[in-house]
């Protein structure tokens, strides 16, 4: 199981006499639905840094997470703040629990980490609601922004990150799966690759596939509410030699607009899309409709089974004539749930249309 450290409150300043100020925040550790706290005890470690060059030692202050906690708050005083560089960032860790290594699928974080977006001086100025969360990879590190709201679309998912994790595979790694050699078949077949994901909240998979693919085009989609944080994660990305990346809108309930099917697509990606049921039948018309278009694309799913509702999906899926190719598990950490001791995985299917593709 993975927890996401959140701000449940912005960190906002607070101006005092003799050059001091504070900053104050309330910090929760939660899980990707944001439905269960984290179980145990644990250190939490929150530290001021420079926004441009990331220099540390601002201040800092240890947060004491005890289980059966929803929230802790936290301060750390600043002397001499007219001194300090600003903007400044707030960054919280869970200590013990750093990424020890390039992100994979068999180091996903058990804890992630979080930092802030810049904090100005001024009394009572908060960060705004929007926090980073830096994945280090065998390329880029891996900087995905969500939103710090309600919406849980615009953060990031265990099936979004488990994918991405998955897509850092090293050459050598690369050459022994299954999954790769179909990706390479299918990018083949075009001198650039077209890649659409469905879905794609923060951007999470699109972007770290990005930056691993070369010389290929992704467009990234989801519903207008997300194309904000979408297109400022695009913004930031580092993708691969000669690749590039767009953020468009696509609505599963509407016919999808003709732009997109003017060129065939050779994968489609979808993470985290069947936790509502009600919307699984609009998706998979939209990736039948695709694959019409598309009867050569390969589309790799990824999920979190959160209900047995979402069995719907396979049903509808090969109505539909999309065919199971290849299926996998990608575990989750587990060692800091002991309360839960069955495994958690996020199960990744590979399908393709088994409809004849259409005479020339």
């Amino acid at each position: 199981m993975v927890y996401y450290i959140r701000f449940l409150k912005p960190p906002r300043i607070v101006t005092g006499k003799k050059r001091k100020a504070t900053v104050k925040f309330v910090i929760t550790v939660t899980t990707d639905l944001g439905d269960t706290f984290f179980p145990e005890d644990i250190e939490l470690v929150s530290s001021l840094v420079d926004s441009h060059s990331k220099v540390e030692g601002l201040g800092s202050t240890n947060s004491q997470w005890r289980n059966g906690m929803r929230s802790v708050s936290a301060a750390i005083e600043i002397v001499n703040h007219p001194e300090i560089n600003w903007p400044i960032r707030l960054y919280t860790h869970a200590r013990g629990v750093e990424q020890t290594g390039p992100l994979s699928q068999d180091d996903i974080p058990a804890i992630v980490q979080v930092s802030s977006d810049d904090i100005n001086l001024g009394n009572n100025q908060e960060a705004r609601r929007r926090v980073e969360r830096v994945f280090v990879t065998n390329g880029p590190d891996l900087s995905i922004w969500e939103d710090t709201g309600e919406s849980i679309a615009r953060h990031v998912w265990d099936a979004g990150l488990a994918l991405a994790a998955y897509f850092q595979k090293t050459p050598q790694q690369v050459a022994q799966v299954l999954l790769f050699s179909q990706l390479q078949h299918v990018c083949s077949q075009a001198e650039r690759p077209r890649v659409i994901e469905l879905g794609s909240g923060c951007g999470i998979v699109g972007i770290g596939l990005a930056q691993r693919l070369p010389r290929a085009d992704l467009v990234l989609t989801d519903l207008p509410e997300a194309t904000e944080i979408l297109e400022h994660n695009i913004s930031k990305a580092r993708p691969a030699k000669s690749t590039t990346m767009r953020a468009d809108t696509l609505n599963w309930d509407q016919p999808i607009p003709m732009h997109f099917l003017e060129e065939p697509f050779n994968l489609i990606l979808v993470s985290d899309c069947t936790y509502n049921s009600d919307s699984i039948p609009a998706l998979v018309r939209t990736m039948s409709a695709l694959t019409a278009r598309s009867p050569s694309a390969l589309i790799i799913g990824a999920t979190k089974v959160r209900h047995s509702s979402e069995a719907v999906f396979f049903n509808l899926m090969k109505n539909a004539g999309l065919a199971i190719e290849d299926r996998f598990a990608i575990p989750l950490p587990s060692h800091w749930s002991p309360a839960d001791q069955e495994l958690e995985t996020i199960e990744v299917y590979v399908y393709k249309s088994a409809r004849p593709a259409p005479r020339s």
